[in-house]
């Protein structure tokens, strides 16, 4: 792939899960090419590029949007997306967070010996509970279950704990598209950071990756995440700033 290609895989990855996790057509007047998910992870984005005719439309209703929407521009966007970002901004969305995409090429990857956790693939209801539980205190947000137990039985999607002790102590999801697996949700518990949990884990979810036979690896990685997936071979593409209506607005 070159890199516009990647570029695009990258977010087909991350906007077929959003897809599968429940999102629909936006019912607001003007964003009818917009789809959006009304529970976790509440994302609304442009299915296709709006039309300038849109623009008015989305600036007059956009507010219809529930606080908790999320809707994330990328800083690749071409002037009509950059437009809208403007829009976002007129009508009391600030930026939430920033994250980074990136990709790695499996075949540039050299990949490690299995580390010292216990990685485990989970499907059954009270794992994917608990699962849940702990990505949900990782990342210290509300993870629906209902979402991650529509969506655990897809032969793309794998979810996995890692164990320490016989104790879970973090999370990841991957999900395939074509010749790319995208890597969601890496999470460790706070207790159980600064012991080198999320580089190992990161290695063994690699070695999946590879056994898999996926070609590029995505993902989307916050401020804090960057430095360790660099370390791992992954190159960053583009921004992804996720703008949310400020609460009083």
């Amino acid at each position: 792939m070159n890199d516009k290609q990647l570029d695009n895989a990258n977010l087909e990855n991350l906007t077929l899960l959003w897809k599968l996790m429940g999102a629909t057509k936006c019912p607001v007047i003007g964003m009818d090419k917009f789809l959006l998910s009304y529970s976790w992870p509440y994302r609304c984005w442009p299915e296709t590029r709006p039309a300038p005719a849109d623009i008015a439309s989305i600036n007059k209703n956009i507010h219809q949007l529930k606080k908790t929407t999320i809707l994330p521009i990328l800083s690749i966007a071409d002037a009509t997306t950059r437009q809208l970002e403007k829009i976002l901004k007129v009508n009391g969305f600030e930026i939430a967070f920033e994250q980074t995409a990136m990709y790695l090429d499996m075949n540039t990857y050299n990949s490690h010996e299995p580390s010292n956790l216990i990685i485990k693939t989970i499907s059954s209801k009270q794992d994917i509970e608990r699962w849940t539980d702990i990505a949900s205190v990782s990342f210290d947000y509300a993870i629906d279950v209902n979402v991650i137990d529509k969506i655990a039985p897809n032969p793309d999607i794998r979810l996995v704990t890692a164990h320490i002790n016989n104790r879970p102590v973090a999370t990841a999801m991957l999900f395939k598209s074509g010749t790319v697996m995208g890597i969601h949700q890496v999470g460790v518990l706070p207790v159980d950071r600064g012991q080198g949990i999320a580089a190992h884990l990161m290695n063994d979810i690699l070695l999946l990756c590879r056994q898999s036979g996926a070609e590029y690896i995505t993902l989307q990685a916050s401020p804090t995440a960057i430095g360790l997936y660099e370390k791992s071979g992954f190159t960053a593409q583009y921004k992804i700033r996720n703008y949310q209506r400020i609460p009083d607005a």
